[in-house]
């Protein structure tokens, strides 16, 4: 009797923990999501102001495999040594959340992609088949291979081979297995023309 009242009690803490826990794996991949959309304006900004060209760069391979798809910065490009150069520090996503790494057939079923079409028609960032990938050293003095998009110094932003309108990047939870289905994500939608970013969520 006393085992099934322990039991009792366990459940429904478990119960009352999970909704918890939901809101807090949400909560920081919101705030994930708003530190990027803050991180595309700054570089876009900077474009602008010093009439140069910024680079947004995610490491998709490095000695650390746990900061694939999770680290970024900016590069901006240097006259003198006609190159870019990594003028911020390296931001991070929360270990909950990844940069995805393909073009996302869940993005495509979204309810807010079924009511606007066009917010999904663009060249996906992180997909293979574009020229906006490099190794590079960082200023720690890393190879790392990146992908990017670059702002321009009127403030448009592009991918080279890009041919579409808009360029997407989406941001998901990090699945513990691949049989899991993604339900929580961020996709920032740049206006190729604007360099500004659109957010869309699930």
């Amino acid at each position: 009797m006393e085992l099934l009242v322990v039991l009792t009690v366990v459940g429904l803490l478990s119960a009352l923990a999970t909704p918890s826990l939901l809101t807090l794996k949400s909560s920081s991949l919101s705030a994930a999501g708003m530190e990027f959309s803050g991180f595309l304006n700054l570089c876009r900004s900077k474009a602008i102001a010093e009439r140069t060209s910024i680079r947004v760069a995610i490491v998709t391979r490095t000695a650390d495999a746990d900061d694939a798809y999770r680290k970024y910065a900016g590069w901006e490009w240097d006259k003198t040594t006609d190159s870019y150069i990594q003028y911020s520090e390296w931001r991070f996503l929360p270990v909950s959340a990844v940069f995805e790494n393909q073009v996302p057939g869940y993005v495509a079923r979204s309810g807010y992609a079924q009511s606007e079409k066009s917010v999904i028609e663009g060249d996906y960032v992180m997909a293979d088949g574009f020229q906006n990938e490099a190794e590079v050293i960082s200023s720690d003095g890393q190879t790392l291979r990146i992908q990017y998009l670059t702002f321009s110094p009127s403030g448009r932003a592009y991918i080279e081979g890009g041919e579409k309108r808009n360029l997407i990047f989406v941001i998901r939870e990090s699945l513990a297995g691949e049989a899991q289905s993604v339900d929580n994500w961020i996709q920032f939608t740049v206006d190729t023309l604007t360099g500004r970013a659109r957010i869309f969520r699930p």
